[in-house]
């Protein structure tokens, strides 16, 4: 997507735009031992602005500052979002491991 184009429609994120990250962060950006599934069960976790702003900067390569013009909001806002994400991100995926943990070993004591 342009630079321009996202500015137009800098609101009008869907489900659908953030479909391409999943499939790139899966193969490129994702330890393969977490599963697709799980991720983007984590990515829905975000809010809608949490997930354009992820989804902006790691898929497309925009910067903080970029994202900010992009879609309009303070370049402080746009990197504390940022890094807000990125830590929930952490948060449920270690959560989501450690559940497996359990279940596998409850699943070998039987």
């Amino acid at each position: 997507m342009s630079y321009d184009l996202l500015k137009k429609r800098k609101h009008e994120f869907s489900s659908e735009d953030f479909s391409g990250l999943y499939e790139n962060i899966e193969s490129d950006e994702i330890n393969k031992s977490i599963d697709c599934m799980i991720f983007k069960e984590t990515m829905d976790k975000l809010s809608i602005r949490e997930r354009e702003i992820v989804y902006l900067y790691v898929l497309n390569g925009f910067n903080h500052k970029e994202i900010a013009k992009i879609i309009g909001i303070p370049y402080a806002t746009v990197r504390w979002k940022y890094h807000y994400a990125i830590k929930k991100l952490s948060r449920f995926l270690k959560l989501n491991e450690f559940l497996q943990e359990g279940a596998d070993y409850n699943a070998s004591k039987i």
